[in-house]
C-alpha cells in the first residue's frame, strides 16, 4: 500500500521530525568546521535566542560589542571581530539542551547549562 500512497511526503516527514526533535535533521559538522557568532544568533528553533543569552552570560566586552553590532544590523565590516566557534560543539550543546529539556525561566534554551554538561562529558 505504501508503495503507491504515502501518508507523508519526505519533506513533511522531515518537518514533523524537526518539530519533535529540534536540530536533529541538521547535517553533522565536518571536522574543523566553524560557525560565525552572527550565524549562531540566527539558528532556528529558538536556539538563536539561547545563544544570545549564552553570550551575555560570558560578560566579555568583545562579544558584547559584536552582539551590539548584530542588534543594530550593522553590516560585518573588516573591523568586526568575527568570533567563530566549532560547529560540532554548537550542535552538541544544542542537542544536549533538547535531550535534557534545559530551559531558562523565560522558556529559552538554557545553553549555559547544556555547555556545562557537554564540557563535563569530554
Amino acid at each position: 500500500m505504501l508503495r503507491f500512497t504515502a501518508p507523508l511526503s519526505a519533506e513533511q516527514l522531515r518537518k514533523a521530525h524537526e518539530k519533535i526533535d529540534p536540530g536533529s535533521t541538521e547535517h553533522p559538522a565536518k571536522p574543523g568546521q566553524k560557525i560565525k557568532m552572527r550565524e549562531m544568533l540566527r539558528r532556528p528553533h529558538g536556539f538563536g535566542e539561547g545563544w544570545r543569552q549564552f553570550f551575555l552570560f560570558q560578560e566579555d566586552d568583545n562579544i558584547n560589542a559584536e552582539l551590539s553590532r548584530f542588534d543594530t544590523m550593522e553590516p560585518e565590516g573588516a573591523e568586526a571581530a568575527h568570533h567563530k566557534y566549532d560547529l560540532d560543539w554548537v550542535q552538541q550543546v544544542e542537542a544536549q539542551s533538547v535531550q535534557k529539556q534545559l530551559r531558562t525561566a523565560e522558556d529559552d534554551w538554557d545553553l549555559v547549562e547544556a555547555d556545562a554538561l557537554v564540557s563535563d562529558a569530554q
